[in-house]
């Protein structure tokens, strides 16, 4: 039988939010986690918080040798902030969208500074005054040229599912297989969301079947999943999603808060 190892976990500083940068690399080397997913906001790093480029890249970089002089972490992903700025793939304002375009050229830079080459993107949510088929099409667009710029410098587009309450363009497979056929891209590949999948009333494993190698990360979130236990909403067990870990050539990013451990107790507990 398959061991899940800790090279398969990374987790990600969105929920160091109210910490410094340090702390969270602190952390990780405390818990044993090697595989770094850096999100792009502040207090860690937000482009927004310079004048230039080549100030944030020097940022960028500081943030590398941050990572590489604290032991064996390196980064797997890098998640630059996406729903809360002023950023929208799917937006009907032309100048919105450019400055989209134009924060994920950046971003691919940033990407390769970080030294990884995954980079994640959402489909964004279109005006819900407007027809969605419309937002879909700029947002197909817009993804479409962001592959295009990802692909010639070598980088992976990872675009995630989103929730109803979040998006009215991706929520589901169906329509993730619809934007991978319209964008078309070898750099779009797949990250799994678990709680939008359950959300969906969708399983792991049809991801998995339709999507093949396309698939190749997956995010869980520790406190969606207690609720989601608790009330046994979910159709697999924690212990089958953990499970295809040691099948398939996949990533398990978790989002701590505080220390992995706490959730695991609690739930094994739940279980």
């Amino acid at each position: 039988m398959s061991i899940i190892t800790m090279d398969q976990i990374a987790c990600m500083s969105v929920q160091y939010v109210h910490y410094s940068f340090e702390y969270y690399l602190n952390s990780m080397q405390r818990l044993n986690v090697r595989n770094l997913d850096l999100w792009g906001g502040h207090p860690h790093y937000c482009p927004l918080d310079y004048l230039t480029r080549s100030e944030s890249s020097k940022r960028v970089r500081e943030i590398r040798n941050m990572v590489e002089a604290n032991g064996p972490e390196n980064c797997h992903l890098y998640l630059p902030e996406t729903l809360n700025y002023q950023y929208d793939v799917s937006s009907p304002s032309q100048t919105v969208r450019n400055r989209t375009l134009d924060y994920f050229d950046q971003a691919i830079d940033e990407t390769l500074d970080m030294g990884t080459s995954r980079l994640f993107i959402n489909s964004g949510c279109g005006l819900l005054d407007i027809p969605r088929e419309d937002s879909w099409k700029w947002a197909v667009e817009s993804i479409s040229q962001i592959c295009e710029m990802a692909n010639q410098r070598g980088v992976t587009m990872m675009l995630e599912q989103l929730q109803p309450y979040e998006s009215n363009l991706l929520v589901n497979l169906s329509q993730m297989k619809e934007m991978l056929s319209a964008v078309n891209s070898p750099a779009l590949k797949v990250c799994i969301d678990l709680v939008a999948m359950e959300v969906a009333g969708e399983k792991l494993e049809d991801y998995y079947n339709e999507l093949g190698e396309d698939a190749m990360d997956l995010f869980i979130m520790p406190t969606e999943i207690l609720w989601a236990l608790y009330f046994r909403r979910w159709q697999c067990s924690l212990k089958r999603i953990l499970g295809y870990l040691s099948i398939l050539t996949i990533s398990l990013d978790i989002l701590i808060l505080k220390s992995m451990t706490q959730y695991i107790g609690m739930i094994l507990i739940l279980l």
